[in-house]
């Protein structure tokens, strides 16, 4: 008589196998959820995401990081230390706090959308984003841009 065995599962979290790819050089795809990163991220884009060199980090990445609680985020950096980065998602109203550099984990790459790549955000202006974020200055700067381009003619 047969037995049927049961599914296999696996023992170790999906965090600890894309940690794995990205410790031996190489980029991870995966679709990201929620709403934090809007309107430079959307729900259920998918993001490629490259390691991280912690020395060539600067204002306005986005990044892969762990938060305290153990909660994997996908935050823009918006103020840089020495031994830490002031995080925060594009459209929340608050900072994640200072995070060490030692609990990021990837840099954002690209972002594909629709089966389109979607670029801004990620280039010079990244900057910008960052300071106006960080100045909590960016909702409110968008918010008549976006009212702009749903209404126009």
């Amino acid at each position: 008589m047969l037995h049927p065995h049961p599914p296999t599962r696996l023992s170790v979290p999906v965090e600890h196998l894309l940690l794995d790819l990205l410790e031996q050089g190489l980029d991870v795809e995966i679709r990201v959820t929620g709403t934090s990163m809007a309107p430079f991220i959307h729900d259920q884009d998918l993001v490629t995401l490259a390691p991280l060199e912690r020395r060539t980090l600067r204002l306005g990445d986005v990044v892969a990081f762990q938060r305290p609680n153990s909660h994997w985020a996908l935050h823009r950096i918006v103020r840089l230390s020495t031994d830490s980065v002031l995080m925060r998602g594009d459209a929340a109203t608050a900072d994640d706090g200072w995070i060490p550099r030692s609990n990021l984990s990837a840099r954002l790459k690209h972002i594909e959308r629709h089966g389109r790549r979607v670029r801004l955000g990620l280039g010079r202006e990244r900057a910008v984003i960052a300071w106006l974020s960080g100045c909590s200055l960016l909702a409110p700067t968008l918010r008549p841009l976006r009212w702009l381009l749903r209404h126009r003619g």
